[in-house]
């Protein structure tokens, strides 16, 4: 487990520094959340926030258009990702509160 906690720490570091290599991350990201292994549970729950600080602050920007669309891929195919309805509302109630 502390590997993985290791790998999603560096994942967020290298999205939010925003350099040469965050659209890699990103893709990695996503990767993690969409996989059907037991570790995508632990990564949503350290992914996530970083994904929601992204979107907030607009990170990408508009001249990075590929960065972002890779983070919303992440984030679009976690929510599709979560089998449950309650489970999947409690997610995205959770995105908007920390959004705000």
């Amino acid at each position: 487990m502390e590997t993985v906690e290791r790998c999603c720490e560096m994942l967020t570091r290298k999205l939010l520094d925003f350099d040469e290599v965050s659209l890699t991350a990103a893709q990695c990201i996503r990767t993690l959340l969409t996989s059907p292994t037991s570790s995508a549970s632990i990564c949503s729950k350290l992914l996530m926030p970083s994904l929601i600080e992204f979107v907030v602050r607009g990170k990408g920007g508009k001249e990075n258009e590929s960065l972002n669309e890779e983070v919303w891929k992440a984030l679009i195919g976690f929510f599709n990702g979560v089998s449950d309805e309650s489970h999947r509302k409690h997610y995205i109630l959770r995105f908007l509160t920390l959004a705000h």
